[in-house]
């Protein structure tokens, strides 16, 4: 493989990288924010070059698959967001005297991309859950949610979806107290009250300006969120390809995550409801492409909605199926009425299955374990049986790069998809991988390779000379899922798949 340069910047020991690393193709190196702790690293890196990346591959013995022994994460999912909920809660509750903003809803935005890993499901379905905390808080981090998993459809890098993320959480920290206040309040807004509601986009970007936050796309989503396409939002009333399309994406991120959590004086609309509604408004005012993504990444019935199945059962829809009107739904109530202990997994493509009503919430009279409905906490199942995508069985030759400690390891991918891949290594060239730390993997595969793709080791198993190590990808773009998939079904049309 060629060395790996890095651009020129202002480095220092101990202090935080103030731009992203990349090599000379454009390739990310090291994150911003990114602190070197002593001199040898920072000139290991700049010289850095891996090899051992060749034909190889076919020298190397089939492994037979392992079944994955889970080691629980310390957090699940619904831990890391309660504990978001709570950060978010004090930060807005101190928005004026805030010490290290920047860093401080970087983290929240970084956690929500982290949970979005684990669970996209589980994440759209705390939007339908009631949880005790402020409408300012939960909204904000509802719509954040919105925003990373609809980004991630639309291709974009990381990079933008961190910010688009972080302007979402802050994109109405010029009118907190009053959106609080209306949330209760039934009769119309006052002159003064309009007054706020409608400057405080140009409120929010002040104050983000005054903490030192210089991110473009952060400032100008919050400046622009409630600008329409066909010229009827505010402020500034712009239109088209005027607006930031991350600006777009949190404006009906917004609107949908409103609408599905009510008011005092207003319950919130069926989910079903509110992504037809996105959808005709889309149509409306010429955002119907965009209209089109979220039905198509939400689905007619998101996850978190309550359901009546044809069967007479009712559930929970915990998983978007492969169509947008056919979900996994888990009952919690069976045909004769009486509870079910263990929900009993249903999908709704089945036609004595089908989705007949949606139930408002405050009509759903069974208690429900969140924990148990999407396998977490002590009804954690097996990543096996949690897996969406079946992986191909592979024998590929990879490289792990350890960004922290800058050090490479030769290991083995034994199987591979879209989602994640499980990789081998030796027990001798173990160097202390970590669960939930994020590493860089570059294989080659076909004529294609590789290089620095991210990932997050979710669980560890050992065999006697050999460690397995269950990953899941965390930043695949277009271009690289089309190679993983192009790879998987070259080899499976011609017989490799074991």
């Amino acid at each position: 493989m060629r060395p790996r340069r890095i651009k020129e910047q202002k480095i220092n020991v101990g202090e935080p990288i103030t731009e992203p690393v990349v090599d000379d193709h454009g390739e990310l190196m090291l994150n911003k924010g990114f602190v070197f702790k002593d001199v040898d690293r920072m000139k290991i890196l700049n010289s850095l070059e891996i090899e051992g990346i060749g034909e190889n591959n076919k020298n190397i013995p089939t492994e037979p698959s392992a079944e994955e022994v889970v080691v629980e994460a310390e957090d699940s999912p619904f831990d890391l967001i309660d504990f978001a909920l709570l950060q978010l809660d004090n930060y807005f509750h101190n928005i004026n005297n805030l010490t290290e903003f920047e860093p401080k809803f970087v983290n929240i935005a970084k956690t929500i991309q982290r949970v979005c890993v684990e669970d996209e499901d589980l994440c759209l379905g705390t939007i339908m859950m009631s949880h005790n905390t402020r409408y300012s808080v939960k909204h904000s981090l509802q719509t954040a949610i919105v925003c990373e998993i609809i980004g991630k459809s639309l291709g974009w890098n990381q990079e933008i979806r961190l910010s688009t993320i972080c302007a979402a959480i802050t994109m109405n920290i010029g009118m907190i107290e009053l959106q609080d206040l209306l949330l209760k309040q039934e009769e119309q807004l006052s002159e003064n009250q309009q007054k706020i509601v409608h400057l405080h986009p140009e409120k929010g970007l002040e104050i983000l300006r005054k903490y030192g936050i210089k991110d473009e796309i952060w400032l100008e989503s919050v400046l622009q969120h409630h600008e329409s396409a066909d010229g009827s939002g505010y402020p500034f009333g712009l239109q088209g390809d005027a607006i930031l399309q991350p600006a777009r994406v949190i404006k009906m991120a917004d609107i949908y995550c409103a609408r599905v959590s009510g008011r005092d004086y207003r319950p919130p609309l069926l989910p079903d409801a509110a992504i037809r509604q996105i959808f005709l408004e889309g149509e409306k005012i010429s955002e119907i492409e965009l209209a089109n993504i979220f039905v198509k990444n939400l689905g007619i019935y998101p996850p978190g909605s309550y359901v009546k199945l044809k069967s007479n059962e009712l559930g929970v829809v915990t998983q978007r199926g492969n169509k947008v009107y056919t979900p996994i739904v888990h009952i919690v109530v069976r045909s004769n009425g009486y509870r079910s202990m263990i929900p009993l997994r249903r999908d709704t493509s089945d036609n004595a299955y089908n989705i007949v009503e949606v139930i408002p919430s405050e009509r759903f009279y069974v208690a429900i374990n969140r924990h148990q409905l999407w396998g977490y906490g002590i009804f954690k199942r097996q990543k096996t049986l949690k897996r969406k995508e079946n992986r191909f069985q592979a024998n590929i030759l990879a490289i792990i790069f350890d960004m922290e400690h800058i050090t490479t390891t030769e290991v083995i991918i034994i199987n591979i998809s879209t989602a994640g891949c499980m990789l081998k290594l030796p027990k001798a060239n173990y160097k202390g991988y970590s669960i939930n730390k994020d590493y860089y993997l570059t294989f080659r595969i076909l004529d294609k390779t590789i290089e620095n793709l991210q990932f997050n080791i979710k669980n560890i198993s050992e065999t006697y000379d050999y460690l397995l190590f269950g990953c899941q990808f965390t930043e695949l773009s277009t271009e690289i899922i089309f190679y993983i998939n192009n790879f998987i079904q070259t080899m499976s049309d011609n017989g490799h798949q074991d």
